[in-house]
Formats: structure tokens, sequence, C-alpha cells
């Protein structure tokens, strides 16, 4: 099944009050009984850099907020220090359910780890962490992204060139984040069965910074 924007966060937001329902026991209620109104749920989106994120920041809060929750929210200006605090404070404010975008895929399973202690369920959104047990997981097929880009670059090459032949340059995202992987991941699988193109860079940038990644187009437009 396939997910728009706003079906992937009304998911997210459904999924946590899921989480609630499936996976926390109130102590003041009866055995079994499960709870979900006016439960406090920590949203923590790595950056608002985009326009997505604060789509992504109505369309959750609006949704879970309508299912009786009460959304705790920040963003983490892709800086993982403040992330780690981010977490430290909404734990410490008595978050039941935590929504966690990492900044760092490859660190960040100690943040789950950190809630898990507290008792807090996690839920991952949009990039796959790694090394932490979260409790459900809500993101898109990065890979097969990355295919559909690879293949629109073929389509291209057809349309402007006549033939699929031609130099490749590889604009990739935040280094070591699982979705910039996935989606490179699937772009190089296009490229490989495609032997007329030519790979002549692969460069990841630091906090997807769209700045340094202008630069880098820039710079490899005049090389190549």
């Amino acid at each position: 099944m396939k997910y728009g924007r706003f079906s992937l966060i009304s998911l997210a937001a459904s999924l946590v009050m899921s989480a609630m329902s499936l996976l926390l026991i109130s102590p003041f209620c009866g055995s079994g009984e499960a709870f979900g109104q006016n439960t406090k749920i920590g949203f923590i989106l790595k950056t608002m850099q985009e326009e997505r994120y604060r789509t992504d920041k109505t369309l959750f809060t609006a949704r879970a907020e309508s299912l009786g929750a009460q959304i705790l929210f920040d963003s983490s200006s892709n800086d993982e220090l403040t992330q780690l605090r981010q977490v430290e404070k909404m734990l410490e404010e008595g978050i039941e359910v935590l929504v966690l975008q990492p900044v760092n895929t490859g660190t960040a399973g100690n943040l789950v780890k950190l809630a898990n202690a507290k008792g807090v369920k996690v839920i991952g959104y949009d990039s796959m962490l790694q090394n932490g047990p979260l409790d459900f997981m809500v993101m898109q097929d990065s890979w097969s992204v990355g295919k559909l880009q690879g293949e629109a670059m073929l389509d291209w090459f057809k349309q402007k060139k006549g033939k699929i032949e031609g130099n490749v340059a590889l604009i990739m995202g935040q280094p070591a984040d699982s979705n910039a992987a996935a989606m490179s991941s699937g772009v190089l699988e296009v490229l490989k069965n495609n032997s007329g193109l030519e790979l002549v860079a692969q460069r990841s940038h630091p906090d997807w910074s769209p700045d340094l990644a202008r630069e880098t187009t820039e710079t490899l437009l005049v090389k190549f």
C-alpha cells in the first residue's frame, strides 16, 4: 500500500494512539483497561528547515489532538546534542510516548533506551534509527524513492539526449543517515544497470544543507 504525505502523518498519529491502547496500561484503571485520552506525547522532528516539516507538525498535531492527546513538540535544528536535551526534557515533563525523527540514525538508539528506562514507548518516524528497540516505525520506502529518482533520470536522458549516456553526480544528504543511504542505494542500482552512465561524483552534505549541495552542484557543473 502506498501513502501520500498527509496519509503518512495521519498514520503516524493514529499509531501513537494504537500504541497507547496496545502497550500501555493505566495504573488508575482496572487490569487490562487501556487508555489513550489526554495521553502526553512528545513529538521531535530533526529540523524545521524545509516546508514539509512544518506540514508534518501541523497535520500530526491536529490528528493526535483530535484523538484526545496532548502534544509536546520540538525540533532539533539537525543537532544531535540538542535532540538529546529535548528528549531528556520531555521525559522529565512526563510524556508517555515519544515520536522521534532522529538527527543521527546511527546513535539515536541511545535516546530510545533513555525513554525505555522511563517506561516510555518510542515510535520512530521517517528515518530508521539503528540499535534501538522501537515499538513502532512509520516511514517511506527510501530505497524505492531513490530507484524512482534514477528511473526519472533515465527518462530525462532519453528525452533530452536520445540515449542513456553521460556523466552523473549523486548529490547525497546527511552522512551516515539511513534514509540518505537507502535513497542513494536505489539510485546506484539504476546506474549499475546502465553502462552508458558514468558516476563522476558522490558527495554527502552535513545537516542536509541545501547551500552546501548547491555549492557542490555548481562546482561539478564547471568541472564536468
